[in-house]
């Protein structure tokens, strides 16, 4: 544990006004929830984040845990930040510090989350899944906010693999079809052996389909889940079918990394 690289991997992205919000103790880097609020609520005016790309004109999350960032159970990897401009404040994925401070007023906040608490206690298996994950996204700024910036013109993607040894999970989750991409794209581009254990599909309309896929490196899992939380645009015909598949692969993640 290199609570110093992290740090540094967080503010080289972020900019130094995490520093606000981090606090450091003999257990390791937690961030301080209220610290975020108090520091949103006072209309900062400063941008010193990374500005390696042109998706740097859109906001980011910061990633979010609680305790220490190092060896948690379970990492999950979104494609990108919520989509909108540079706010200047200190957003986190999903905006989970907002759950941590009051699920209640996170679910009134944000109408549709609640799938996503619901998906996340399915895939721990516990209620506080936030003692189990870390959070992340793939790219740090929302560049699916511009239909004109690709994934491959955001150069942080290319150091997601420096976060995962910083945080060393048992298992990685990819949540949708572009984070799994760019995934796949740095498994290949860093000679990374991977195993298929397992590979399910379920189909949501008379078009489409989604794709469950377990992979297995020396170090950990690795599970590409569809987005159950997005809008998958499924069709009535196959609301049935499509919960009953969530289901089974919440179970078998939960399953898989006990």
């Amino acid at each position: 544990m290199d609570n110093k690289e992290f740090i540094d991997y967080l503010t080289k992205y972020f900019g130094n006004k995490v520093l606000n919000v981090l606090e450091e103790t003999e257990k390791g880097v937690f961030i301080n929830s209220s610290k975020i609020e108090a520091y949103n609520s006072a209309n900062p005016i400063t941008i010193d984040k990374c500005t390696d790309c042109i998706a740097t004109k859109h906001r980011q999350d910061l990633p979010f845990w609680i305790d220490n960032y190092s060896n948690k159970k379970i990492m999950v990897i979104a494609q990108d930040a919520g989509k909108g401009d540079e706010d200047k404040k200190i957003n986190t994925v999903f905006d989970m510090h907002s759950f941590y401070l009051s699920e209640e007023k996170y679910i009134s906040k944000h109408r549709t989350h609640h799938k996503y608490i619901d998906l996340f206690r399915k895939i721990t298996g516990k209620n506080n899944f936030l003692e189990d994950i870390y959070f992340t996204d793939i790219i740090k700024c929302a560049f699916s906010s511009d239909q004109k910036i690709k994934s491959n013109l955001c150069l942080c993607s290319k150091n997601i693999f420096q976060e995962i040894t910083l945080v060393n999970p048992k298992t990685i989750i990819l949540m949708g079809t572009q984070a799994k991409r760019v995934f796949e794209e740095q498994i290949q581009l860093h000679d990374i052996k991977v195993v298929l254990v397992k590979e399910t599909s379920v189909q949501i309309n008379n078009k489409q389909s989604v794709k469950f896929v377990h992979l297995k490196t020396n170090s950990f899992n690795v599970f590409f889940m569809p987005h159950f939380a997005g809008n998958l645009h499924i069709s009535n015909d196959f609301k049935a079918i499509f919960e009953s598949f969530k289901e089974e692969c919440c179970s078998y993640i939960n399953q898989t990394t006990k």
